[in-house]
């Protein structure tokens, strides 16, 4: 059955106490109790600064999928969506856009197997045109420099209210372009180049 043929009612998703999707493979994998304490990732019972467990999540990525090894790959992939919810800014920071959106290209073959449950629900939940937007401060270029949109053109309001010479961006785009999804915030990540019919619809109030 289709998600989109459920009942509103029916359609839950799952947040935990910091506004993340939950999974039971990211919670088995991270521990996300002292990530924003400490800034220390576990893995594998090893504790590791931001930069090394991002570096080695996107190692063991890279290699799986040119090994063609996926046994694990789905916990992998948990943590790499996890750490992009903790820190999309730090990420892009260590990988750059190109490896950073490659991985999430490579994931997307397979969405049903790669994505947690209640993410791949959301994404079937979609509609295949999809009109999204953000929130940010200054022109239009600089509101794109950042990744995440959301479906919520209040949240995208919201957010924009909070800041400075605050705009509101409209685009378009396929839902086969969503390369990340956080149902918490109506999230969406899509391919940079994908994007579709760019404007400025508002300044923030």
């Amino acid at each position: 059955m289709k998600v989109n043929e459920i009942a509103e009612s029916e359609l839950t998703f799952e947040c935990n106490t910091l506004g993340v999707l939950q999974t039971s493979s990211m919670s088995n994998q991270i521990d996300q109790s002292n990530i924003f304490e400490t800034g220390s990732y576990i893995k594998n019972n090893v504790v590791m600064g931001f930069e090394e467990y991002v570096l080695d999540v996107y190692n063991e990525l890279n290699n799986a999928f040119q090994n063609e090894n996926f046994h694990g790959i789905d916990d992998l992939a948990a943590n790499y969506f996890g750490v992009w919810t903790d820190s999309s800014g730090g990420v892009l920071t260590v990988l750059g856009e190109d490896k950073f959106f490659g991985i999430l290209k490579k994931l997307s073959i397979d969405r049903e197997l790669f994505w947690g449950y209640y993410e791949y629900q959301y994404f079937e939940y979609l509609q295949d045109d999809l009109v999204i937007y953000r929130g940010g401060s200054g022109s239009k270029d600089d509101v794109l420099k950042g990744y995440s949109w959301t479906t919520d053109i209040e949240i995208a309001q919201e957010f924009a209210g909070r800041l400075e010479n605050g705009v509101v961006l409209s685009a378009e785009i396929l839902k086969d372009d969503v390369m990340l999804v956080n149902s918490c915030q109506n999230e969406v990540v899509p391919m940079p180049s994908a994007l579709r019919n760019i404007s400025i619809i508002a300044n923030a109030m």
